[in-house]
């Protein structure tokens, strides 16, 4: 649709117009005609593409998606774990869906990880359940590009730290005495072994802190 030039006080102004996949008209002003033209071209390829998404769709915040994610739960472990992750979205809780970007969303992992300024005298959640929390935020927002709201996930891409990404102690190392210790034990069926001083401490990549616990499901 080509646009339309419009003069109000001396200032030429574009109006950019096409018809959306629900058969409705969206209009938007420029200030240039290359402007206007790439708009309603790129609007309308996503239209015959497929991919158009109603930009209201799009205004929606992300706590109010994040209340139809708890709904969605199928028990009521899992919706409770959506609510404690829902209580827990600090800056991303008021972004529209459609501006949310993966910045927004390593920020937040940042301030889970280092103390959540919505939390009094918190100093990080461990990296467990930072990886817990991004995973129900991952999948609320798949539940999006699901349902025609979003194009893609925000959260497509951002990787999680696991486990194994952790420095390593030394105190964490098992000596050569432990490794025989553990070898001797897996040949005899032994089915548990103490390690005495130096042995691994199994919680160790899992700190639960400010009173939080591991999110699940």
């Amino acid at each position: 649709m080509k646009p339309q030039k419009r003069i109000r006080g001396g200032k030429v102004r574009w109006v950019a117009r096409y018809i959306g996949a629900d058969g409705k008209e969206r209009t938007k002003t420029f200030d240039f005609e290359r402007d206007a033209k790439d708009w309603v071209r790129d609007r309308e390829k996503e239209v015959r593409d497929g991919d158009w998404i109603d930009p209201k769709s799009q205004e929606i915040t992300v706590t109010h998606l994040w209340r139809s994610w708890e709904q969605a739960a199928h028990t009521d472990g899992t919706r409770k774990v959506r609510e404690q992750v829902g209580r827990n979205l600090g800056r991303l809780a008021d972004i529209p869906i459609g501006k949310l970007r993966g910045s927004h969303v390593r920020d937040w992992q940042h301030e889970l990880r280092t103390g959540r300024p919505w939390v009094k005298g918190c100093d990080g959640l461990g990296d467990t359940t930072v990886r817990n929390y991004s995973g129900q935020l991952a999948g609320c927002m798949n539940m999006a590009v699901s349902d025609g709201l979003l194009r893609k996930s925000p959260c497509a891409g951002i990787a999680t730290r696991r486990r194994g990404d952790k420095a390593v102690t030394r105190a964490e190392i098992l000596t050569g005495e432990q490794v025989w210790l553990l070898a001797d034990a897996a040949r005899q069926g032994v089915p548990k072994v103490g390690g005495g001083a130096g042995a691994p401490d199994a919680g160790a990549h899992d700190r639960r802190r400010c009173g939080d616990r591991p999110a699940r499901g």
